[in-house]
């Protein structure tokens, strides 16, 4: 045999072999999971009834916590949260108001925002309904707006008697 046969064959076995190697099929590459569009944001008022406690001279005030939280993985910014109460006998509303909150949540992140009402007075029927408005820009820049709403109780007053 001559030595360009030699190599000649050689080549031939050894690219024979690693065709072998793939085992004859493609194996398809796997899928990545597509990402999220948008923030998937839970807005929680605790505790549920909110209690309101008397101040003085017919003033009523309370205090809850908002959670917000992201279960996506998209982060958000909290713009602001409106808080309307309302007389929940008359729907007369008894305060509005609107808080700039400016606070970033990062993606699978939760906040705790701890909210104190600013004074207010009720009607007659004394009990109250309080909602929330959140709005919020999520970081793939979704508007988002989200609400939620309690009941509000009245503790003491000047007869030291609790109403709903």
């Amino acid at each position: 045999m001559s030595k360009g046969w030699l190599v000649w064959m050689v080549g031939i076995l050894l690219s024979g072999s690693l065709v072998g190697c793939g085992g004859g099929g493609s194996v398809a590459p796997t899928a990545l999971p597509t990402p999220p569009a948008r923030a998937e944001v839970t807005f929680n008022v605790d505790p549920n009834p909110v209690v309101s406690e008397y101040q003085s001279d017919g003033w009523w005030r309370f205090k809850v916590n908002l959670e917000l939280y992201d279960t996506a993985g998209v982060g958000f910014q909290i713009n602001t949260i409106r808080t309307t109460v309302s007389a929940a006998v008359t729907g007369t509303i008894l305060l509005d108001y609107n808080y700039s909150v400016a606070q970033h949540v990062d993606a699978r992140g939760r906040t705790v925002l701890q909210f104190t009402s600013p004074f207010y007075r009720t009607v007659t029927g004394g009990g109250a309904n309080v909602k929330f408005v959140a709005d919020l820009r999520d970081d793939m820049g979704n508007a988002i707006t989200l609400s939620n709403q309690a009941a509000v109780m009245r503790m003491g007053g000047p007869d030291g008697d609790s109403v709903n």
